[in-house]
């Protein structure tokens, strides 16, 4: 018996592709195709594969505390994962559509029950839900698609705020007063 490694993210020329670590630095996820792949720092051959995304996934995020994944895709579907189950990687909700277009980036909030999506749609270019699917506020000032976004983390609603950048070269800083209306 040889070993299974999973595959490597894809890359294409000119354009870059997202990586990220759970907060103890253990684990690794990201996209590969329509594919989210979560594996071990120390032993890739520890991998876990979810294959349920419809489009190319652009971007997998662990959650503040490493326990869920948010992950977009080229279609604009939002999908929430968790790790544990018979195939390592739980689906939490995958019926998330924040944005028309392609979702570039997510972030979320120190809790864990709010996460913003930006990326590349027409009008709303980001919005901001709690994982429910309850929509949280919308980023829509962007004059080009909005490229990263990130929510200050370790502090309570009322104190935070949204950061996010776009293809108009500018970062704008939000924040939170009921709900983001940017």
């Amino acid at each position: 018996g040889g070993q299974v490694w999973g595959p490597n993210p894809k890359c294409m020329q000119g354009f870059g592709f997202q990586i990220n670590a759970n907060p103890s630095g253990s684990k690794l996820v990201y996209g590969s195709g329509k594919n989210v792949v979560v594996r071990d720092y120390e032993d890739p051959t520890k991998c876990h594969v979810y294959s349920g995304m419809k489009g190319e996934v652009k971007v997998a995020r662990f959650d503040r505390q490493g326990a869920q994944i948010g992950c977009g895709d080229d279609k604009g579907s939002l999908h929430i994962l968790k790790l544990g189950g018979s195939t390592g990687v739980e689906v939490v909700k995958d019926t998330l559509r924040p944005l028309a277009g392609a979702i570039l980036d997510v972030a979320w909030d120190a809790d864990g029950k709010r996460i913003a999506a930006v990326g590349d749609a027409k009008g709303k270019r980001g919005n901001v839900i709690m994982i429910s699917g309850t929509q949280q506020g919308e980023i829509s000032n962007a004059t080009k698609t909005i490229t990263t976004v990130d929510i200050r983390p370790n502090c309570s609603l009322k104190e935070s705020f949204l950061v996010h950048g776009s293809e108009d070269m500018r970062v704008r800083q939000f924040g939170y007063s009921g709900g983001y209306k940017v």
